[in-house]
């Protein structure tokens, strides 16, 4: 049996369990671990394992643990923004470096820019800059719809 730490947002994988209904069968339960969770490697079927592996989902034996402050998947506050200061007071180069850095989601920046049609399009812009120009789809249409024509 061996532990392995989750190192990405998130790792969806497949959990072998007893049938609920069908004695002797077994049955499949998804679970997401989140970065810094602990999985059991042996747990795993065949094909997680393989896309764990792919992706460099894991810590390797003896790889540092990257410590990504103001991240905690696990209690996160969507009326706190995960850095230091509320969005709405970062220049476009603070929050370029935040996107790129703590990876909020889609659903999370459009929550913190609520109905703020400034605040939308500078994180259109930053989001722009932290992604080389090659913003979320979801996010652009997000951000887009709250801009309106403006």
């Amino acid at each position: 049996m061996s532990l392995k730490t989750v190192k990405v947002r998130a790792f969806v994988y497949a959990r072998v369990v007893p049938h609920p209904y069908l004695e002797g069968q077994v049955s499949h339960t998804r679970m997401v671990a989140s970065r810094g969770e602990q999985v059991e490697w042996d747990d795993l079927i065949p094909k997680d394992r393989a896309r764990a592996e792919e992706f460099d989902v894991f810590y390797k034996e003896g790889e540092a643990q990257v410590n990504r402050p103001g991240v905690d998947t696990a209690v996160l506050d969507l009326n706190e923004p995960t850095s230091e200061e509320p969005i709405g007071e970062m220049t476009i180069a603070q929050l370029a470096e935040w996107i790129e850095g703590d990876e909020p989601t889609i659903n999370e920046l459009l929550e913190y820019v609520g109905n703020d049609k400034d605040l939308a399009k500078k994180v259109l812009e930053a989001e722009n800059q932290a992604t080389g120009n090659e913003p979320r789809k979801g996010l652009v249409q997000g951000l887009t719809a709250i801009v309106g024509d403006a």
